[in-house]
């Protein structure tokens, strides 16, 4: 079967090898990071798996957010493995094409409803301790799991664009797999993907840092900082928000500095 290719239009080579520089060192730290997040979060996130399918007695709520966080991190480190492969290839696709856009497909749903995930239970953990009489801090588990259902269906919807159009670009005597990087012109569909993409990340790490803020304030107005419950939404909301950040923004980093050197107009 003949792979498909997409029509690119000449790149002007007065920024290539500076776009090629910025792109080696940003797949360079990419690849540093992601086998981190391979060695920590796979073991880290099959035994919290094994921990809520066996041992978990009671489910609310924040359980079920916590489960499908965790859910959406094993998926995601599941596909990382390729990406880390195709970094130490020279950025070398060897996978095919359709393989090309069900993994770039994986790691963005993954991503996303991990940065989701990750804001639910923030938020659950917020109107818990600044709102406790808020309709919201009383959530029930059939509300969550609506609330669940809709959230992956969501960030499902918003990367169906990556299974619509071909992602492997002959470059020499390589095969890129990108989702936006590879063109002289962006398609309108990764534009709308790149958007999304940038927008996910900062509205919910803004909210983060917001709930974080509000949580701390409130709990030295009450003087309750030192009530065990109130201490751990305190502690739980503050981890999210520096794991979310240290997981989540040299991804967008790199993809960032890789787009605007692309397309500079």
């Amino acid at each position: 079967m003949d792979v498909p290719t997409a029509s690119m239009e000449p790149i002007n080579n007065s920024n290539i090898f500076h776009c090629n520089s910025i792109q080696e060192r940003g797949s360079l730290f990419l690849t540093i990071v992601m086998s981190i997040e391979m060695i920590v979060g796979l073991p880290g996130n099959t035994i919290a798996l094994w921990i809520f399918c066996f041992r978990m007695k009671s489910w609310k709520a924040h359980t079920l957010f916590l489960f499908n966080l965790v859910l959406a991190d094993f998926l995601l480190i599941v596909s990382v493995p390729f990406r880390i492969d195709t970094n130490l290839r020279n950025e070398h696709w060897v996978f095919g094409w359709a393989w090309c856009r069900i993994n770039l497909f994986m790691l963005t749903v993954n991503r996303s409803a991990s940065i989701a995930f990750m804001t639910a239970v923030a938020l659950n953990r917020y109107f818990k301790v600044v709102h406790p009489h808020h309709c919201v801090s009383h959530m029930t588990r059939t509300q969550a799991a609506w609330l669940t259902g809709l959230i992956w269906s969501i960030v499902t919807a918003f990367s169906i664009p990556l299974l619509t159009i071909n992602l492997v670009h002959p470059h020499g005597n390589v095969s890129l797999c990108r989702s936006f990087s590879s063109y002289e012109k962006v398609p309108l569909t990764l534009l709308i993907h790149y958007v999304a993409f940038t927008a996910e990340f900062f509205l919910p790490w803004f909210l983060l840092l917001f709930c974080s803020g509000r949580i701390v304030c409130s709990l030295r107005q009450r003087r309750i900082e030192k009530h065990k419950g109130v201490r751990r939404a305190t502690v739980t909301v503050g981890v999210i928000s520096l794991v979310f950040t240290i997981c989540f923004m040299p991804g967008v980093i790199t993809a960032d500095l890789s787009f605007f050197t692309q397309f500079p107009a």
